[in-house]
């Protein structure tokens, strides 16, 4: 939807040439997603609080579960559109 900024934050996006309505648009649009998410969240009672819990998942994760170096399994997928959704 964000014509590939991925990793760039809301008040970066000027920098990345995005103009000043586009960039408006994109952070009122990212506070709805993120009050509707909320919402969601509260309605689903999903509003778990894992922090106390992270120092000792943190360590069983260390401990129990090994990983190797990936492997290439197929080529790279585009993943962004060739059609910007917002006007730079």
């Amino acid at each position: 939807m964000l014509d590939c900024v991925v990793g760039v934050e809301p008040d970066d996006l000027a920098a990345a040439g995005y103009g000043t309505e586009a960039v408006e648009r994109i952070k009122a649009l990212q506070k709805q997603y993120l009050d509707l998410r909320e919402i969601i969240r509260k309605a689903a009672g999903e509003t778990l609080d894992l922090k106390p819990f992270e120092a000792d998942m943190r360590h069983l994760i260390d401990t129990y579960i090994e990983a190797s170096a990936p492997r290439k399994i197929s080529s790279a997928l585009p993943i962004c559109s060739s059609k910007p959704a917002f006007r730079r």
